[in-house]
């Protein structure tokens, strides 16, 4: 297999929240593919946290992209103050929930859309989690934390109440990590 060439590129967009650039494209067959955008985001944490206690933080926020209130992991973008990405999923897991954790495992690096766009999420697992101080929210944010069991967690997955994939790929993730996996069939859908 072969990469596709760049023939030309073009930043079309350039903001405080996404780049995305268009790009003309030859494909190893020859053919040429115009207009290919590209969004060019912010590389992010994902912080699966997990109390003495076997609960796991979770946060709700308005996600405007959605138009809808959304359950997920505390998350954030890497920011230029941070000198990795686990400076960044220290900071966003004590800014979003107050919470601060004994140890920290990156559990993967995932691009989150390949087709489309550049952005990769790195999962962390946290693990001895204590509320140390309130969260820090940025003027643009309202979230609220919460916490629930590893089973409640797998059945708010079951039943839709997550459905932010980041989220679901990082609990998959970190479920089995932690050794509490159960594989369920998809036969007969």
């Amino acid at each position: 297999m072969e990469r596709w060439k760049i023939k030309e590129s073009e930043l079309v967009l350039d903001s405080k929240w996404m780049r995305v650039r268009r790009d003309t494209c030859v494909l190893p067959s020859g053919q040429t593919v115009d207009d290919y955008y590209v969004w060019e985001g912010n590389h992010f944490v994902m912080v699966f946290g997990l109390t003495s206690d076997q609960q796991v933080v979770l946060v709700k926020q308005y996600k405007h992209g959605a138009q809808d209130f959304v359950v997920e992991l505390p998350a954030g973008v890497i920011d230029e103050s941070d000198d990795d990405s686990l400076a960044a999923a220290v900071r966003e897991l004590r800014e979003e929930t107050g919470y601060e954790a004994e140890t920290f495992n990156c559990l993967a690096k995932v691009f989150i859309a390949s087709a489309k766009a550049t952005t990769m999420a790195h999962i962390y697992l946290a693990t001895g989690l204590e509320l140390t101080a309130s969260p820090q929210l940025d003027s643009q944010e309202t979230i609220e934390s919460f916490r629930v069991s590893l089973p409640e967690l797998v059945e708010m997955i079951d039943a839709g109440e997550i459905r932010d994939v980041n989220s679901i790929a990082a609990a998959f993730l970190a479920l089995r990590e932690l050794g509490y996996l159960e594989v369920k069939s998809c036969t007969g859908q």
